[in-house]
């Protein structure tokens, strides 16, 4: 089905995203603290995150739909990075109840394992478009270029607390590349367009003071009245670690033999073992 399969794009296009970035954190609510302020800040975060070589995040993901085919997801994901400039290498665990999935991204090439059908890869840049992009520097310039309502939500001795929504062109530009030009159902394209203006996406920062590295984030997307399936709502909370410290991304003996798989006609984007995701 169509929107069950733009929904599947939703969630990989919100991972992706977040996987870019980080920052949401506790503090007494301010109301004099300066746009200005806070897109000094931001600027200054994203030149410092864009020169780091590696990091780690830790994520727990939250995806609630209404309507009689709508779907409730709830997993967690641990993530490291090796994001040198010419060759990003990405290790992400995604646990769901008693299921753990795998996937590498190493040499040019995405890697995870198949139920029924052992290890496969395609080439990272055909993966991208089904939202398993890595968070190198670019995409989270990107990100934070298309920053919409930048606000200092807070600041305590240690931290800044930043927030802004997220423009709907980057939401549009991100969805539509997930589907290819014009999408490929008959009048997907109208419905497409009918979920992105019903889209909102808010992003909140807590940034070091100390290093200006994004430390927290949360991300919330909220989707009203979604053709059969209602009112959509999705978050992801995330925790960054391990700054520029060594991270050593090695593929399982089994990855190495893994089958190569040619781009295809988008299919529904899938994470095995995930619910609602396979």
């Amino acid at each position: 089905m169509f929107t069950r399969r733009v929904l599947l794009v939703l969630v990989s296009t919100l991972i992706a995203i977040a996987l870019a970035l980080a920052g949401c954190g506790s503090g007494q609510e301010t109301t004099d603290l300066s746009a200005e302020k806070a897109r000094e800040v931001l600027d200054d975060s994203n030149r410092k995150m864009g020169e780091l070589e590696s990091l780690e995040a830790y994520g727990v993901y939250d995806l609630e739909a209404q309507g009689s085919q709508g779907e409730d997801l709830d997993f967690e994901f641990e993530v490291a990075m090796d994001v040198s400039p010419g060759n990003p290498e990405v290790h992400m665990t995604i646990n769901s109840a008693d299921k753990t999935t795998d996937v590498y991204m190493k040499d040019g090439y995405t890697y995870l394992e198949v139920p029924d059908e052992g290890w496969v890869k395609t080439e990272t840049e055909a993966s991208d478009a089904d939202g398993f992009s890595p968070p190198t520097p670019t995409r989270i310039l990107e990100f934070s270029e298309n920053a919409r309502n930048l606000r200092m939500v807070s600041e305590d001795r240690d931290h800044y607390r930043l927030a802004f929504d997220v423009g709907e062109e980057f939401i549009e530009q991100q969805i539509k590349a997930s589907f290819g030009v014009g999408g490929s159902v008959a009048g997907s394209e109208e419905v497409l367009q009918e979920i992105i203006d019903k889209t909102e996406m808010t992003a909140v920062f807590r940034i070091s003071k100390a290093t200006r590295y994004i430390e927290n984030a949360d991300f919330t997307m909220k989707i009203g009245n979604m053709p059969m399936v209602g009112d959509v709502s999705l978050s992801i909370k995330m925790e960054f670690s391990r700054f520029n410290e060594p991270v050593d991304i090695s593929l399982p003996p089994e990855a190495l033999e893994a089958t190569e798989i040619k781009p295809t006609p988008k299919p529904p984007p899938t994470i095995p073992g995930i619910p609602g995701l396979e």
